[in-house]
Parts: C-alpha cells; sequence; structure tokens
C-alpha cells in the first residue's frame, strides 16, 4: 500500500481590492490566501490608521475603513502558514479629493460688449464633465474637459445669475452659483 501526498506549495495572497477611492467613501477589500498548510497568520504592516483588518475565516481577512484626507497610501499584507512561510503583497490606494470648481468672473457685464468667464476644476479624477443650468440665451457654454468657459455679449440691460456643475469620473460633483 502506497500512499502518495499533495506537494506542498507555499502561500500565496490573492484578492480583489480597490486602488481608487474618493475621500469619505468607503474602502473595502477581501484578501484570501492559496495554498499554504494549517492555519494562518495575517499581518497588515504600515497600514495608515483609517484602515482596519478583521478576519472573517482563517484564509480570509477582509480590510475596511474610510478617510476624509487624499493622498496615496499604501500597506504591506503578509500571511503566514503553521511552517512559517510566507507571502506578501503590497497594497497601493489612492484616495482624491471631491472635484471643487475655481473661476475667474466679473459680477458686471455692459450691454454690447463682450462677457467672459472661466472655470477650472480642481482635484476629482479624469473625466470630467461640465453642465451650466439657468444661463441666459446670449451666453455660450464651452466645456473644455479641466475648464469651461462662458461668453457673450449682452443685448439688453439685465440681472442673471446661473449654476455651473462639474462631475468628475467617479460621478461625483460641485456646483458654482454664478
Amino acid at each position: 500500500h502506497i500512499n502518495v501526498a499533495a506537494a506542498y506549495v507555499e502561500p500565496t495572497i490573492s484578492g480583489t481590492f480597490q486602488s481608487e477611492i474618493t475621500a469619505g467613501d468607503w474602502y473595502n477589500a477581501d484578501f484570501t490566501v492559496e495554498d499554504g498548510e494549517g492555519d494562518y497568520t495575517w499581518e497588515m504592516i504600515g497600514s495608515p490608521s483609517w484602515l482596519e483588518l478583521d478576519y472573517w475565516v482563517n484564509s480570509g481577512i477582509n480590510i475596511h475603513g474610510s478617510t476624509n484626507d487624499a493622498g496615496t497610501y499604501s500597506f504591506t499584507l503578509k500571511v503566514t502558514d503553521n511552517r512559517g512561510n510566507s507571502d506578501i503583497q503590497t497594497v497601493y490606494i489612492t484616495v482624491y479629493a471631491y472635484p471643487s470648481i475655481e473661476g475667474t468672473y466679473q459680477d458686471t457685464g455692459t450691454v454690447g460688449e463682450t462677457y467672459s468667464a472661466s472655470f477650472t476644476v480642481k482635484d476629482g479624477i479624469e473625466p470630467y464633465t461640465w453642465n451650466i443650468t439657468g444661463k441666459p440665451e446670449w451666453l455660450t457654454f464651452t466645456d473644455n474637459g479641466t475648464s469651461a468657459t462662458i461668453s457673450g455679449t449682452p443685448n439688453n440691460e439685465d440681472s442673471c445669475s446661473f449654476s455651473v456643475k462639474v462631475t468628475d469620473g467617479n460621478d461625483n460633483s460641485t456646483t458654482s452659483d454664478v
């Protein structure tokens, strides 16, 4: 009688995780270990304080948390099996700030003279989409990607207000009233 055992294979970390989030959003990632032997010990090394590690089974973990601080964060995951063999994986997370609008515009215009204003997006993630609501007919609006412009010549005295909105690639938006 001959017993043939499977060959030992060192542990390997696998998982699906978000590499980008927007500030204030929830980060959530599951990692599992494949191969190795017996009970596993997980370590999260150098992680930002806003991340927590939870065990959900012996061979798997969940890492989650949220921050309002934009930036690039990294940490190292280490799993060790009961033979003392390990796998290490470095995880990078980019946290983007919500988009904001910066602009230069005048509060007044003159009948018969060209009026123009420009707006740029700060932060967020590309691509950006601009919208304008409530603009007078004499103003033309142009979406230039990371900026937008309005221009035109008023024909008569009037008072108006309108809103400029930008939405980023993560579907986060901000609005500026003019």
